[in-house]
């Protein structure tokens, strides 16, 4: 989540007032939904906790407009609620950010993100952001600065509450040469320092200090080699509070890829280490870890297609730890098939192979899966498979699993006029589990059945089944019923009205306190203005 978090950020900073406005407005997104929850039976504080009625809002504001030769703007999203599972406060500001543009320059402010060397520099944070881009698109530098504070909210920054994170501060800058396209090199630099002072008193966070160098880039050889590549270097803790002792360290990553070559074999390979002392401030780097890794496909001819992944990892690159060095090993092969004949049916075969051997354990997994889809022009879709795994532990014996797999999938959809069309699809899954403590067989199916009236009425009914069968421990069964209407309120589609119809029924063998029905009723609306 956290990586997606960012990535959002990165996003919105580049293409917020991507088109220029030629005046003032204001414009934005209104989700919001009430929600009734009832549950009888079930003695779960759990399920408990879901009943009653609730209701969300959330509201995204986007204020944009020209400024001498560029744009400013601010966007603002907030949300309110009295649904404790999503937030304790009953409001809350999600994000906050103000920008200044034009084609050289990007100032922003509030919630910012950058994502530089990754094991330098990639995270959000709530400060400021400068970056310059040359009008130039080649033999040209590119400046970017970040700075500002880590918190995981913006309540945070004015409470003090117990189980408050300590403040860390943190910054960044980049320099980016471009050479050509496809051809260029940066150089990053990274602090980053928690106040372990600054947290609420049940804080116990051990925090981290110090800073990093970092190197990385891309060059193009021609049009079948590129070659990518990052290393850094940190210096720092990441355990103030026991006044743990600065140390030095290395990563480094090197990705080879290859186009086609002859329009029938490529081939990616990637190395990266990441010595064991390696402390990632603020970007996404795991320490004490190597890897090799290989990606190879052969189109044989236009209806086979081979494919082959190698993957090799080892830890505890200092030897220190107790369990000794971890070496994993993973092998598969995937052959694609699609016969000229039956241009709309697929055939796919993979076989894989994971070896994972240390002090504590020597074990392995295979598996092999075989699936067929289709599709016809009248409007069916057919799909099945078949999938066996076996996992042994060479030295516990009493940890043999094998499993064995069936799925099945039937599909139709067809279309009675310009805007109407119906459709429906049934899912079904077979699932047989042998091990030392006991069997399980699993049924899974699911059925919808989806009808589109006009551009602005559609409507859905599913059905879920979800049934486990324990040798052992209780037998569970689930079964699930839904209705889903939509009405959108303009031709477009921005401005939807949904309803949201679900029972629930939960039986689980000799437990009665884990056992119950839910009833949902849920109303939302998505504006866009």
């Amino acid at each position: 989540m956290k990586r997606v978090a960012i990535a959002f950020l990165i996003v919105t900073s580049l293409y917020a007032g991507a088109k220029k406005p030629t005046q003032w407005g204001v414009n934005g997104h209104l989700n919001a939904y009430i929600k009734n929850d009832n549950i009888v039976g079930g003695g779960d504080s759990n399920l408990r906790e879901r009943k009653g009625l609730t209701h969300n809002e959330e509201l995204n504001l986007n204020v944009a407009g020209p400024l001498k030769d560029g744009e400013a703007g601010i966007n603002v999203r907030g949300r309110t609620t009295n649904d404790n599972r999503i937030q304790k406060d009953g409001a809350e500001l999600l994000y906050f950010r103000g920008y200044y543009k034009d084609k050289a320059w990007n100032v922003e402010g509030g919630d910012v993100a950058a994502s530089y060397n990754s094991y330098i520099f990639s995270s959000s944070l709530k400060g400021a952001k400068v970056v310059y881009k040359s009008l130039k698109k080649e033999r040209t530098f590119n400046y970017s600065a970040i700075a500002g504070v880590k918190k995981a909210s913006w309540k945070e920054l004015y409470s003090n509450g117990r189980n408050e994170t300590p403040t860390g501060y943190g910054g960044a800058f980049e320099i980016k040469y471009i050479h050509q396209r496809a051809k260029e090199i940066a150089l990053s630099f990274a602090t980053y320092n928690d106040d372990i002072h600054s947290g609420g008193i049940d804080s116990n966070v051990t925090g981290k200090r110090g800073y990093g160098a970092g190197l990385d880039g891309k060059w193009r050889f021609n049009k079948y080699v590129t070659l990518k590549g990052r290393g850094a270097v940190t210096t720092g803790t990441d355990n103030k509070r026991d006044h743990k002792a600065d140390t030095t360290a290395n990563a480094i990553q090197l990705r080879l890829y290859t186009r086609p070559i002859l329009r029938s074999v490529k081939s990616n390979f990637i190395y990266q280490r990441v010595e064991s002392d390696f402390i990632s401030f603020g970007g996404t780097a795991a320490a004490d870890k190597e890897q090799l890794e290989n990606m190879t496909s052969w189109r044989v001819n236009k209806e086979f297609n081979i494919r082959v992944d190698l993957k090799a990892n080892r830890n505890n690159l200092d030897g220190k730890q107790t369990n000794g060095t971890t070496n994993s090993i993973y092998e598969a092969l995937t052959c694609t098939y699609r016969p000229a004949s039956l241009r709309r049916t697929t055939l796919t075969l993979r076989g894989t192979n994971k070896d994972i051997d240390n002090n504590a354990k020597d074990d392995n997994r295979k598996t092999a899966r075989l699936d067929v889809t289709t599709r016809l022009k009248s409007g069916w879709r057919y799909g099945g498979g078949y999938e066996y795994s076996n996992y042994k532990d060479k030295k516990d014996v009493n940890s043999a699993r094998r499993t064995n797999t069936l799925h099945a999938l039937v599909g139709y959809k067809q279309k009675l006029s310009k805007v109407r069309s119906y459709r429906f699809t049934c899912r079904a899954n077979l699932r047989n589990l042998r091990q030392s403590s006991g069997r399980q067989d699993t049924v899974g199916v699911k059925i919808d059945a989806g009808y589109i009236h006009n551009k602005r009425i559609s409507a859905d009914l599913a059905y879920m089944l979800n049934s486990t069968d324990n040798e052992v421990n209780n037998d569970i069964n689930n079964n699930t019923y839904q209705f889903r209407a939509a009405y959108k309120l303009d031709d477009m589609g921005q401005n939807i009205v949904r309803l949201l119809l679900e029972k629930r029924d939960v039986e689980v063998d000799n437990t009665p306190n884990s056992s119950y029905d839910e009833y949902i009723e849920k109303l939302s609306l998505v504006m866009k203005f």
